[in-house]
């Protein structure tokens, strides 16, 4: 079993600076160095919250297992669009991966969003060689919509399903 644990943007912002040690206090967390990969997202993240604090439940989350082993992070790329969709987004730390955390984390994803009035459609854009990821969306309902370019992955497959 997993859960989601928000992280802050004081959490992010060290992230994003490298400070692993820092963000695992402020998440009180025990965050894994595989997170320090991804600086950009952890920056990008926090730019957000910095432009518009209200929009923190929207964002992103640390996967957690329930003795408290961050195994990856998933959230929302930010709060419902004007048409009420929001894109979901999900990553399983390489160790981790089969053993239906990201399965769990989308389900945990989904169950947010139905639960908000304002959003009408969930969304996940995934890339088309990611096999693997794009299996963790059917048993959630969602369905191919379409494709569109990726600057580092190729083609990406927009799914959906309805909230």
């Amino acid at each position: 079993m997993i859960g989601l644990v928000p992280m802050s943007r004081e959490c992010l912002v060290a992230l994003g600076d490298g400070d692993l040690l820092l963000a695992g206090n402020l998440c009180e967390l025990s965050l894994p160095d595989a997170f320090l990969d991804e600086r950009h997202v952890w920056g990008y993240f926090a730019g957000k919250l910095e432009a518009d604090p209200r929009i923190e439940n929207w964002l992103v989350n640390a996967v957690v297992r329930t003795d408290q082993v961050v195994v990856g992070h998933a959230g929302f790329h930010g709060p419902p669009d004007e048409s009420g969709t929001v894109e979901i987004g999900y990553t399983t730390l390489e160790e981790h991966r089969g053993h239906g955390v990201a399965k769990a984390a989308v389900g945990l994803l989904v169950d947010r969003s139905v639960g908000e009035h304002e959003v009408r459609t969930i969304r996940a854009n995934v890339a088309q060689v990611n096999t693997a990821s794009q299996a963790v969306l059917a048993p959630h309902g969602f369905v191919l919509i379409g494709e569109a370019p990726e600057r580092n992955e190729g083609t990406e497959l927009i799914f959906e399903r309805p909230a």
